[in-house]
């Protein structure tokens, strides 16, 4: 397919992309800022600013297996997975459910991991590229890479992608490596994903996307922020990037002809049997990636449910909680009237004087009359009290004419402008996940008891978490305005 292709037959392919379901989003929060996602037979692994976490099979809660910095890359193995993470390398076991350090030598710390088509492990390190072989216990160094700072490391099909010195190589272990694309600017060479589809390989770096044909490689812009992951399935590719998580039709992103699934930040992307996972600060999100799958009961429960109740109740909900927070618009509005005004009223001090005076005298003399000498003697005390009471009012004119005080007030609004946004997120985040719990519980049958109890164990949590936030209004608005007719 060209690049080159009209606008119009860009925006053919995005209305033709199938449409899709909101997402499931999971139920518990992550436990720490996502950086990587990668997905298991049985388990599920989320790579943070603080570790890493693994949540097998059912389980609703995220356990610590390796408590690192700065999880920087993960790559799945036959018998867990390889961590590159704040400079050192581990390798998480399925069996034991822990991690153990590995070592590449001096001054070798890992950047990025990854694990080719032949099961060969790669890490990118800042002496150079590595690899272990299937079956073996060792690393060596991959000569056919100069050595010197490796910073990424992808594997696509029958061919590893390694990003050096504002580089990008391609080969693998059998042929060795060869520089692809070389000079790159800051932004165009730090791989972040690769993926092979029918027509050519697409790589990841944070600027955009690279295409390479056999014989030509050519960049696209897709204008959505920084990226961060890659993934394919079947005839669609996936980005997540800062503008969020974009889907392109037959297998080829073109600037402006993407489909947006999500309006957040997502970081990492895995494909689990039939569902593409989305790794965000909010949590995880889960996309089917069958086409026509049917709707599920709890689904069309949500679907049919009373919209008018739904848009009364979180309106109501909203409102309660910035009330209760004093974020809400009027106290903005009211605060910033009273600093414009603060000019205009004057400045009141008042002052008190008590005085206290005291002083004493004496005096002596001698006198001799007639013969007689006598002794005179005089004395004086004096005691004098004062007050005094002063009021000043002061009006400071000149601050009408200075713009501090009103850049402040600006300054002071925006934040406050962005923890409202914040807490409101939250509440409408809350408010949905507690919605589909109730459309899945009225799908359960009778049978199910285990998951009905867990079901409303986790709604009752959510409802606890809306009182924090609206001082106990929730609880009052549902029993006064149920969803159900």
């Amino acid at each position: 397919m060209a690049l080159g292709m009209s606008a119009t037959l860009a925006v053919l392919l995005a209305l033709a992309l199938p449409d899709s379901l909101l997402p499931r989003w999971d139920d518990a929060a992550p436990p720490a800022a996502p950086t990587k996602l990668v997905a298991r037979p049985g388990a599920l692994l989320l790579g943070t600013d603080s570790g890493l976490y693994e949540r097998r099979g059912a389980s609703r809660s995220w356990r610590l297996v390796l408590a690192r910095e700065d999880v920087r890359d993960l790559a799945p193995t036959d018998a867990g997975a390889l961590v590159a993470s704040g400079g050192r390398l581990f390798e998480w076991s399925a069996e034991r459910g822990d991690a153990r350090e590995l070592s590449l030598g001096a001054g070798a710390e890992a950047r990025a991991v990854a694990i080719d088509a032949r099961g060969t492990a790669w890490v990118a390190s800042a002496t150079g590229l590595y690899r272990r072989s299937a079956g073996t216990a060792d690393f060596v160094r991959e000569l056919s890479i100069p050595s010197g700072e490796v910073t990424g490391v992808a594997s696509a099909g029958e061919t590893l992608w390694v990003a050096a010195d504002g580089a990008l190589w391609s080969g693998s272990d059998a042929r060795g490596f060869a520089r692809r694309v070389g000079g790159l600017e800051e932004g165009w060479w730090e791989l972040c994903g690769a993926v092979e589809t029918a027509a050519a390989t697409l790589l990841c770096v944070p600027a955009g996307i690279w295409r390479l044909g056999a014989a030509e490689a050519s960049r696209i812009e897709l204008g959505v922020g920084r990226l961060f992951a890659l993934a394919a399935a079947g005839e669609r590719v996936f980005v997540a990037g800062e503008g969020g998580l974009q889907a392109f039709a037959g297998g080829e992103p073109i600037a402006g002809a993407g489909r947006q699934q999500l309006a957040i930040p997502a970081v990492g992307l895995a494909v689990d049997r039939g569902d593409l996972l989305v790794a965000t600060e909010r949590g995880i999100a889960s996309f089917a990636l069958a086409a026509g799958r049917r709707e599920s009961e709890s689904e069309r429960n949500l679907r049919i449910a009373p919209r008018r109740a739904r848009s009364s109740q979180i309106q109501q909900l909203q409102r309660a909680a910035l009330a209760y927070l004093e974020l809400s618009p009027q106290r903005l509005v009211e605060i910033e009237s009273r600093a414009r005004r603060g000019a205009l009223l004057p400045a009141l001090s008042a002052s008190l004087f008590y005085d206290r005076d005291t002083s004493r005298g004496v005096d002596h003399d001698q006198v001799f009359t007639s013969g007689v000498h006598a002794q005179l003697f005089d004395s004086d005390n004096r005691r004098n009290h004062g007050y005094d009471v002063g009021v000043s009012l002061v009006w400071k004119l000149s601050e009408l004419a200075s713009p501090d005080d009103a850049l402040a007030i600006s300054r002071e609004r925006r934040s406050l402008v962005t923890l409202r946004d914040q807490v409101l997120e939250r509440v409408n985040h809350l408010y949905f996940q507690r919605l589909r719990l109730l459309a899945e519980l009225d799908s359960l049958g009778g049978e199910d008891e285990a998951k009905r109890a867990a079901l409303e164990l986790d709604a009752a949590e959510i409802a606890a978490q809306l009182d924090a936030w609206s001082g106990g209004a929730f609880s009052r608005l549902d029993s006064n305005s149920p969803l159900h007719e």
